[in-house]
């Protein structure tokens, strides 16, 4: 054999290719192309030929020619020679065999027997007959995943793992928008997280990828006055989902129900606080479409990040009976969202703030875009009208172009003077109905004229009525108030520079905190000596769920190691949870002395709960009523702990204990808010004694003769709310 290109040349059968260059190779004329000495030296070795005159003749001159008979090859064997070779290569499905190592040692006797097998068919094999090389997404969908949220059980969502990190404990909240699930984080231990179920989107393609776009967005980004999102996804069932942080603050929606419209100067602030950040995700690509002051966490503490905007990446546009009053009027009609639309909204909420109102008015929707269309015709102060009127006004080029710049000169208006009008009583304001017909349409029966109306574009249904007439009178009420303000304010600071001055007072350690400052600011942190034989307890968010999650209040204790400790016990519908419960117990497990730590729904300060300290003490009534019989309370007021103002209850039980005999149970409940305005949780501590108890003779003991006291002197509330 040799390589027609180069020229080397090679044994013959002993391969099909030139080394060098890959070139086929030929057999060269007048040679047999299957020599004798070449065949058996590929297929036996020299100590495996069959006899020793085979193996002297190979020893030999190549030039001998053995004479072989059937014992090595049979008659029925076939040469293949180059041109049969090459077709073979050339046919397609035919199972080429490997080459045989050549190391490999065969029998004499297999040789002697084995027949050359038969060469295998062609076959064709159609494309359908071949198996898949991917999962059916279909049926992988259809059998779900043991994490996936289930729509038509939301409660059995708690429990799961979301993204394989993020354990679901407890639902808080459910509405149009969706669920909210509190979770924990498995790898960071402290770190809390809502998990938000979105509803499912029924609006067009384009649309959803704006809003699967925008959650990617809110995942980059980083402010301090925007909840964080940590991660976005999507369950095999297309329900979607949003983590975000957990907040530990009181919504602008709450405060403003249990304490009214905000300072003017604090509106302000806050306002423009809002406005910076809802101008800078703007400037991300994102909007809100469901801005309002229960989508705001305010937390009581002053600072750049004091107020949160949540729920970015929630809302669709959606409306329903809680936002539809904060939607611009072409939202209303049907128009989409826009930055414009997200500063009506903002609008609407600096109107809250200031006035506890509403700018519009309306029972229907219908009646509520007529309003909007109208524009806005208070009389509050120039300024301020003059920016609730470009802030909302129906038409969205009229409005202001960013959120910054309407958060600062709302900031600038509420600094001048102005009068603001009565708020409305606490949950006075009806909802929208949403789809109801008009009040006229109904009077009228509902006429012909009517309907057309409805039938006509979003862009033609304008109130056929004029604007309200400018009225001039407040010019004169705010002259002849800004007299008697005058008045006023000279006659006080007349007072003040010739009022007496009062005697100087002595220097007070600011450790003792038996007369602090009746203003209700806490009282100075005190150093606190532990009592003997006893383990520092200090409350902590950790591993705590439910209300006592949601209510936490931070405080330290030192309890006797001598003590049954129980605690922290999450609350029931009937019962509030308990942070920590401890108690005395005699030498035969009788009840001597316990107490417990608790919580209540706070307004902040003293003063602020002063009105709801009767309906604490009617709850406490009804709740230990049943437990404690001959219940009665003997008396009620004002008190102080360890320097906090505090209101407290002493009452009194009796009854058989377990043994059979007489015992009487007397108890103090003691509320302390946490002497901060706006602080929603404040300290609800109880003390009870029993008459196994050896210093307890009477309710003038508990928590002043008996072990109680030390106890309860070590008490501290905390200072980070």
């Amino acid at each position: 054999m040799f390589c027609p290109t180069c020229g080397q040349r090679y044994v013959a059968g002993i391969q099909r290719v030139c080394d060098l260059d890959g070139t086929r190779l030929l057999s060269e004329p007048g040679v047999d192309a299957r020599p004798l000495n070449a065949y058996f030296s590929t297929v036996l070795s020299g100590s495996e030929l069959g006899s020793s005159s085979i193996r002297r003749a190979f020893e030999k001159d190549d030039d001998i020619v053995l004479e072989l008979t059937d014992e090595f090859i049979h008659p029925d064997d076939e040469v293949i020679g180059d041109e049969d070779m090459a077709e073979l290569f050339r046919r397609e499905n035919t199972p080429i065999k490997p080459k045989a190592d050549r190391r490999q040692r065969t029998r004499r006797s297999s040789i002697r027997t084995e027949k050359s097998a038969a060469r295998p068919n062609a076959r064709r094999v159609s494309p359908n007959d071949i198996p898949l090389g991917h999962v059916d997404l279909k049926e992988r969908e259809a059998a779900g995943h043991i994490n996936d949220f289930n729509p038509d059980s939301p409660a059995s969502f708690v429990g799961k793992t979301v993204k394989g990190r993020y354990r679901v404990l407890e639902m808080q909240a459910t509405d149009d928008s969706g669920y909210a699930y509190l979770a924990e984080d498995r790898i960071v231990g402290d770190k809390r997280v809502v998990v938000r179920i979105l509803t499912p989107f029924e609006g067009d393609e384009v649309t959803a990828a704006i809003l699967a776009e925008e959650r990617v967005r809110l995942s980059h980004l980083n402010h301090p006055n925007v909840a964080r999102v940590f991660d976005s996804g999507a369950y095999s069932n297309g329900v979607k989902y949003l983590i975000s942080e957990d907040l530990d603050a009181l919504s602008a929606d709450e405060i403003l129900s249990i304490h009214g419209r905000f300072d003017p100067a604090r509106a302000g602030k806050l306002i423009r606080q809002i406005g910076q950040a809802l101008g800078d995700v703007h400037k991300q690509g994102i909007l809100h479409r469901d801005l309002r002051p229960a989508n705001i966490e305010i937390a009581s503490a002053d600072g750049e990040a004091a107020l949160k905007i949540t729920n970015f990446g929630v809302s669709s546009g959606e409306l329903h009976e809680d936002n539809i009053r904060y939607a611009a009027p072409e939202i209303i009609e049907g128009g989409v969202s826009t930055v414009s639309s997200d500063i009506y909204s903002l609008g609407v909420t600096a109107y809250q703030f200031l006035t506890g109102d509403f700018p519009f008015d309306g029972a229907t929707e219908r009646e509520l875009v007529k309003d909007q269309r109208d524009g806005y015709s208070q009389e509050i102060s120039p300024a301020l009208d003059e920016f609730f009127a470009k802030a909302l006004s129906p038409n969205p080029r009229s409005r202001y172009v960013t959120a910054r710049e309407a958060g600062d000169v709302f900031a600038a208006a509420v600094s001048k003077p102005l009068t603001l009008p009565t708020p409305p009583k606490a949950h006075d304001v009806s909802p929208v109905l949403l789809g109801a017909p008009d009040a006229e349409a109904e009077t009228s029966g509902g006429t012909s004229s009517d309907t057309d109306v409805d039938d006509m574009p979003a862009w033609l249904r304008r109130s056929p009525d004029p604007l309200h007439a400018p009225n001039a009178r407040w010019i004169k009420i705010a002259l002849a108030v800004f007299i008697v303000l005058s008045v006023i304010f000279a006659a006080a600071w007349f007072y003040l520079l010739n009022r007496p001055q009062p005697p100087a007072t002595a220097n007070v350690d600011a450790n003792v905190n038996s007369g602090y400052d009746p203003t209700e600011t806490p009282p100075a942190p005190r150093d606190i000596q532990a009592l003997p034989n006893s383990t520092y307890f200090n409350s902590s968010k950790q591993d705590l769920k439910g209300d006592l999650y949601r209510n936490f209040v931070g405080f330290s204790i030192y309890v006797p190691k001598t003590w049954k400790s129980t605690g922290p016990q999450e609350g029931t519908e009937a019962n509030r949870g308990k942070f920590l419960d401890i108690s005395k117990l005699s030498a035969d497990g009788r009840l001597q002395e316990q107490l417990l730590v608790s919580y209540y729904i706070s307004r902040g300060t003293y003063s602020d709960d002063a009105a709801i300290f009767p309906e604490l003490v009617s709850e406490s009534t009804a709740a230990l009523s049943k437990i404690l019989p001959a219940f009665k309370i003997l008396s009620q007021g004002q008190t102080s702990v360890n320097g906090w103002k505090a209101y407290e209850i002493q009452f009194q039980g009796g009854g058989t204990g377990p043994s059979g005999d007489p015992l009487t149970v007397w108890g103090r409940r003691i509320w302390i808010p946490a002497a901060r305005p706006g602080v929603r949780s404040g300290f609800a501590v109880t003390l009870l004694a029993t008459s196994n108890a050896e210093n307890v003779k009477g309710i003038s003991d508990v928590g002043v003769n008996d072990d109680l006291a030390k106890v309860l002197e070590t008490f501290e509330p905390g200072r980070e709310f």
